[in-house]
């Protein structure tokens, strides 16, 4: 599933929070704003949600909306 940000930043749910920053750099690199603005949105979506805590653990409890 697209929407899910795990799956979007290529992350397992138990990842950490460094994991899920160098996974989240690691896309930037491959999908820049400047060349890929819906590439980049998805990706910075994703890292939105799985930095905070709360939004983490109720994806991993729930599933992605």
């Amino acid at each position: 599933m697209m929407n899910d940000p795990f799956v979007v930043l290529g992350l397992d749910e138990t990842a950490s929070d460094e994991m899920i920053r160098e996974a989240y750099i690691a896309a930037l690199r491959i999908s820049p704003p400047d060349r890929d603005p819906e590439g980049f949105r998805r990706i910075r979506d994703a890292y939105e949600q799985l930095r905070d805590p709360e939004k983490r653990l109720a994806l991993r409890l729930f599933g992605p909306t």
